[in-house]
């Protein structure tokens, strides 16, 4: 019974036939309607592969979607419609963000997700080297180094002692015996690899200036 009122809130849970009767002392008029109640949409699954690819790599986009009227897929300024199940092959040159925007069946409820997969250059050592090979204990050593794509550099010697010179090209110290640096680069996508470097201590200043004509093992 809704006397006096023009309007009421409804939340039917399925389709459903509602029938408003109205009278007074002359009579009585009737009229139905028919409210269909559409299923929601769902993003079920919306995800890379792989999420951190190296740069010249592909991988594959894998969606499935329920109950929608349209799916498009943008990227990299671009969309396209695509089927509410299935996979797609993708190559990006740099992090690039993927977005999937499912509209609902009454053609206007949308609903979206997104995924980014990040892209990282192979890391390369181009040089890691030292002012001397053979020195003189009293003489500072300097480390010089060119790495490339790498988000992390150590620097580690023979004693276990490591160093942070991720935002540095070189490392100055003074050793008291031989010693043997390794450095240590990494990024976000490849494991820590290492290249070593070995330092030779000389005695005194005369030693030194033999060793170029001394006999070298293999």
């Amino acid at each position: 019974n809704v006397t006096g009122k023009n309007s009421i809130s409804v939340s039917p849970t399925q389709s459903i036939i509602y029938n408003l009767t109205a009278e007074n002392a002359f009579g009585k008029a009737e009229q139905e309607i028919r409210i269909e109640v559409l299923a929601l949409s769902k993003i079920k699954e919306f995800r890379s592969k792989q999420r951190k690819i190296e740069f010249g790599k592909s991988t594959d986009l894998k969606w499935d979607i329920e109950n929608a009227e349209k799916v498009e897929l943008f990227y990299d300024g671009k969309s396209e419609v695509i089927s509410n199940r299935g996979e797609k092959s993708i190559e990006p040159k740099k992090h690039s963000q993927y977005k999937i925007v499912a509209t609902a069946l009454d053609g206007i409820t949308k609903i979206e997700q997104e995924v980014t997969v990040e892209v990282y250059n192979r890391i390369k050592i181009k040089s890691f080297t030292s002012n001397y090979l053979f020195v003189v204990a009293s003489v500072p050593v300097t480390l010089n180094w060119d790495i490339e794509n790498a988000s992390e550099i150590i620097l580690e010697d023979n004693l276990g002692n490591k160093t942070d010179v991720s935002n540095k090209t070189e490392f100055t110290e003074h050793i008291k015996q031989d010693t043997t640096y390794r450095v240590w680069r990494q990024n976000d996508l490849s494991n820590a690899t290492s290249v070593k470097l070995h330092i030779t201590v000389i005695q005194n200043q005369y030693a030194l200036e033999l060793q170029p004509f001394l006999p070298r093992l293999a």
